[in-house]
């Protein structure tokens, strides 16, 4: 059996920050976040309430944009997509 490393991902991100403003002072809701979830595979998120879970799947689903990085979807950039 191979490593999930040998499979290809459907999603991932590549130094995915996104940082939001609120009461004059940047908050920091995702810092360089590399992430690959292969093909085929269950993943789940988990910590701490604003530790970046919802920020995280809202970039991933297309809902927020990240401040810098990259999402993609079975390697295409989400941000060039239609």
């Amino acid at each position: 059996m191979g490593s999930i490393l040998d499979k290809e991902a459907i999603i991932s991100t590549e130094g995915l920050e996104r940082v939001y403003r609120s009461r004059g002072k940047e908050v920091h809701a995702l810092r360089g976040l590399d992430v690959a979830i292969p093909l085929g595979e269950y993943v789940s998120f988990q910590g701490r309430s604003g530790s970046g879970k919802t920020t995280l799947i809202n970039c991933i689903g297309g809902l927020d944009r990240p401040t810098s990085g990259e999402v993609y979807f079975k390697g295409r950039p989400l941000s060039k997509m239609p």
